[in-house]
């Protein structure tokens, strides 16, 4: 499948022959997607209140096509994003300490401090190591990290 750079959602599958290709469209359904962002903005409103977040991003999984051994013999690699993404919702916090919750993981991190606590949560040094390398002036924060690319993949 290879993902057409107007829009991440129309993605296109490539048959191979051994003498011609094709590429047909695929339909997707944005089911999974309305879904997925219907249940992190529930839990959002759950947790947080009414106020929506300030931030939302979506980061597509991607694919690599590859041959064997191409990627390291100066050969071709095929990238791609996936309809599968992970979401992050975001605001800042007005009182001190942040939140942050892993959704898929079911796991959650509050600290009383304006300072950076994630303990035994792997996925939270990621985060961590993002603010105080671009932001370490931002303060608390309200964090929710979710979706539907399986972990481990993409």
């Amino acid at each position: 499948m290879v993902c057409m750079p107007d829009s991440p959602l129309t993605l296109l599958h490539l048959s191979l022959s051994h003498t011609s290709y094709s590429l047909t469209p695929l339909t997707l359904s944005l089911l999974s997607l309305s879904y997925t962002m219907d249940t992190l903005l529930d839990r959002w409103h759950t947790t947080f209140g009414s106020e929506a977040p300030e931030v939302t991003v979506r980061a597509p999984g991607r694919v690599n096509i590859i041959g064997e051994h191409t990627d390291y013999n100066e050969g071709w690699v095929l990238p791609g994003a996936m309809s599968r993404s992970i979401y992050i919702l975001v605001s800042k916090k007005p009182t001190r300490g942040h939140h942050w919750i892993a959704y898929d993981l079911d796991e959650e991190i509050e600290s009383l401090e304006d300072i950076f606590e994630y303990g035994e949560y792997p996925w939270a040094k990621y985060i961590e190591g993002a603010i105080r390398l671009y932001a370490p002036e931002i303060g608390p924060l309200r964090l929710l990290v979710g979706g539907d690319l399986p972990v481990g993949a993409g």
